[in-house]
């Protein structure tokens, strides 16, 4: 079932970035913001679409809201990659591993 390749898509992205930023040994502020907002996004994501295939029918507007939150986790990381106007080296993995990331959920429906 979909709801469930969604699932482990996404816990295979929390886990990626959690490592990706535990790599130098420290977890920084900027990584830790960028973290905590993807889990909370993703969770969205998990629940969005737990919603959706309630019914086993995924129609257009849950499709639409399903996008909009799979476009969310990667904006809202940029966002906070960008807020002090410096990149870090962790960050920018983070981001490269959100945006391949992004693109197998965009496969799934």
């Amino acid at each position: 079932m979909k709801e469930n390749l969604v699932r482990e898509k996404g816990w295979a992205l929390l886990r990626a970035l959690f490592l990706a930023a535990k790599k130098d040994g420290e977890i920084d502020f900027d990584e830790q913001r960028i973290l905590k907002a993807t889990d909370d996004n993703v969770m969205q994501l998990l629940e969005t679409v737990r919603r959706a295939w309630d019914d086993s029918v995924l129609t257009e507007t849950e499709k639409q809201q399903i996008t909009f939150m799979i476009k969310k986790i990667k904006d809202d990381a940029v966002s906070l990659a960008e807020y002090d106007s410096v990149i870090s080296e962790q960050e920018e993995e983070m981001l490269n591993i959100i945006y391949e990331k992004i693109y197998e959920f965009l496969e799934l429906h």
